[in-house]
């Protein structure tokens, strides 16, 4: 074994020089984190906009001990608390635009309300990340990792998602990567200029193996669009080779 590997079993190493020599999609695309962690998906996940309202309303509006009988929320736990939740819920009025999709599972799209408040709603919504798709984006879902199975772990989407979308049997985390960034990062609203979720120095190396120049302050190569490496990466991930 060598490090920072030290594997349990024997493994054939012939092709790792090569795979190392690759580039970690976290370098690659350096702002990302797993998908949310809602903390009760009974109360936070629904198939449609209009249940989850139906559902909020009653959360807010019965006293806090009767809700968590009649919605059979259960107990308190480390990062959600039923007071906190109907604070955040009050707080954001139950505002219209917080109501937005979810990747819950693969083909599977639910309704969520995103305030982006953690240990609120959601336990850890991942603001930091999730953010960024609530305007015209698009997202990578990858597993960094299998438990007990080969790995088929990749996805995209348009929308938030839940950390074990890829993988609800093994709980593989699911990491999401959002293609670009939006510079009015303190904001939830429509708007802002936005830059290629793509590292500096992964676009310098681009542009020297293709050959092509950079184009403007992005440094993406020219004639290549954000699209194009994104489809590109999506379908490397996709190979069974």
């Amino acid at each position: 074994p060598t490090s920072p590997n030290y594997l349990f079993i024997p493994h054939n190493n012939t092709l790792r020089p090569e795979y190392d020599a690759g580039w970690s999609i976290r370098e690659v695309m350096p702002t990302n984190s797993v998908g949310i962690v809602t903390s009760r998906d009974g109360l936070a996940v629904h198939f449609s906009k209009q249940a989850a309202k139906e559902l909020l309303t009653k959360l807010v509006t019965l006293p806090q001990e009767t809700a968590r009988e009649e919605l059979q929320i259960g107990e308190d736990s480390q990062d959600w608390t039923l007071s906190a939740v109907r604070e955040d819920l009050r707080e954001s009025k139950l505002r219209e635009d917080c109501f937005v999709k979810l990747a819950y599972r693969p083909f599977d799209v639910r309704w969520t309300f995103y305030t982006g408040t953690a240990g609120g709603f959601h336990g850890r919504p991942r603001r930091e990340v999730m953010q960024h798709m609530f305007r015209n984006n698009c997202a990578l879902l990858t597993s960094r990792m299998t438990k007990g199975e080969d790995f088929a772990h990749t996805f995209a989407t348009t929308f938030v998602s839940e950390k074990i979308l890829l993988s609800p049997k093994t709980s593989n985390n699911c990491f999401h990567f959002p293609l670009y960034l939006y510079r009015n990062e303190d904001s939830l609203s429509i708007g802002g200029q936005r830059l290629p979720n793509f590292a500096p120095q992964f676009l310098k190396e681009l542009c020297t193996k293709l050959r092509l120049p950079s184009a403007g302050k992005t440094g993406i190569p020219e004639c290549v669009t954000p699209e194009d490496i994104f489809h590109y990466a999506y379908a490397v991930l996709h190979s069974p080779g």
